[in-house]
């Protein structure tokens, strides 16, 4: 549970509010479907929540931090998502408050539920240390990068490209999956995050869309987004580092092709620092879900530009500690996979954890 931030009462339009008290449930309506649900802190007491977010109470059989642990199960989300009822399929579905309440769970004693919750809670130390890690990796590589790169000479973007890429315009909707063998996907937005490419984050095209080998994307290649509904994500740039095979470009995803004179690598890092960063957040088109920017402006951007061997120098020592930041992100990876294998354990009753009994003191 995350507070927004404080309003005075005459600020806020809703008539209702729910009252907002420690150990209380809370969750998303519009995001239950991928797991918004959560338990208020004391340092969350006495807020109140839009009616988007259903307050419960839970009575003495039910412990807060069991809810907790067991509504972070895909299975439940899954079911969540069942349950959904709306105009859109997952946009504006909501998981009304009395289909909540039908959620079935296997209820331990609270002695159990709170042995397991006690279990799962070591696993999350492990996977907080471990993402503590992760982020002072990422800190000190941002850090490297505006160091790196703040003084150079900039030139603007479109001196350096030979085109810009998009894909076939309008297409017939297709199925949100990724492609499986044999067929075409195009990319969402979300697959281009700064410095990381997920080739999963696609649609399935219908077999009656013609592709062709201009908006293929390819190993090497590097992509940028021209719209998103986050700021941060607009402009975002990554390399592909293998080919993808059978997934094409959209007009939301761009590829940037570059002269002989730009190393990829360092442009990526390049487009992602702070004074390029800024231009492209100064120029953004806004609209009631996305925000935009567009090709002009990015031919426009100021960026840093020396030799082409000092390109490389850089992108090397960038990329050098990109792969401290990654082993760091898969040992957090690990670990929450292996917590939400010790929750599946644990509240399947194939293992059952039980506090040790208190030794008389002598």
């Amino acid at each position: 549970v995350f507070l927004k931030g404080a309003q005075r009462g005459q600020e806020i339009a809703a008539k209702t509010l729910f009252a907002v008290d420690a150990d209380d449930i809370v969750y998303s309506r519009l995001f239950s479907w991928q797991g918004s649900f959560g338990v208020a802190d004391k340092g969350q007491a006495g807020s109140v929540a839009s009616g988007e977010f259903p307050t419960f109470r839970v009575l003495a059989d039910l412990s807060p931090q069991f809810f907790r642990v067991w509504a972070s199960q895909p299975s439940v989300w899954e079911e969540a998502e069942l349950m959904c009822t709306g105009t859109t399929a997952g946009s504006r579905n909501r998981l009304k408050e009395d289909d909540f309440l039908t959620l079935g769970m296997d209820l331990p004693s609270v002695a159990e539920q709170l042995a397991i919750v006690e279990a799962v809670s070591a696993v999350e130390t492990v996977v907080l240390a471990l993402e503590e890690e992760r982020v002072a990796a990422e800190k000190a590589r941002a850090a490297a990068r505006e160091t790196l790169l703040g003084d150079l000479e900039t030139v603007e973007l479109g001196e350096l490209l030979e085109g810009i890429d998009g894909g076939l315009g309008a297409m017939p909707k297709g199925e949100d999956r990724p492609p499986r063998e044999g067929e075409w996907g195009s990319v969402k937005v979300s697959a281009v995050r700064p410095g990381r490419f997920f080739p999963n984050e696609a649609k399935t095209l219908p077999p009656t869309v013609k592709v062709t080998e201009k908006v293929k994307i390819r190993e090497g290649d590097v992509l940028t987004t021209r719209c998103s509904g986050s700021t941060r994500f607009v402009g975002a740039a990554c390399r592909v580092p293998v080919d993808p095979q059978r997934l094409i470009l959209t007009d939301f995803v761009l590829r940037l092709r570059f002269s002989d004179s730009v190393d990829p690598d360092f442009m990526v890092e390049a487009l992602a620092s702070r004074p390029v960063r800024d231009q492209i957040e100064e120029d953004i088109e806004r609209s009631t879900t996305l925000r935009s920017v567009s090709k002009t402006r990015l031919r426009a951007l100021e960026v840093p530009f020396p030799a082409l061997e000092q390109q490389r120098e850089i992108a090397a020592a960038l990329n050098a500690l990109r792969t401290v930041e990654e082993c760091a992100r898969d040992g957090v990876e690990a670990a929450v996979t292996l917590r939400t294998s010790a929750v599946q354990a644990l509240l399947s009753g194939d293992r059952h954890i039980r506090r040790p009994a208190r030794q008389p003191r002598s």
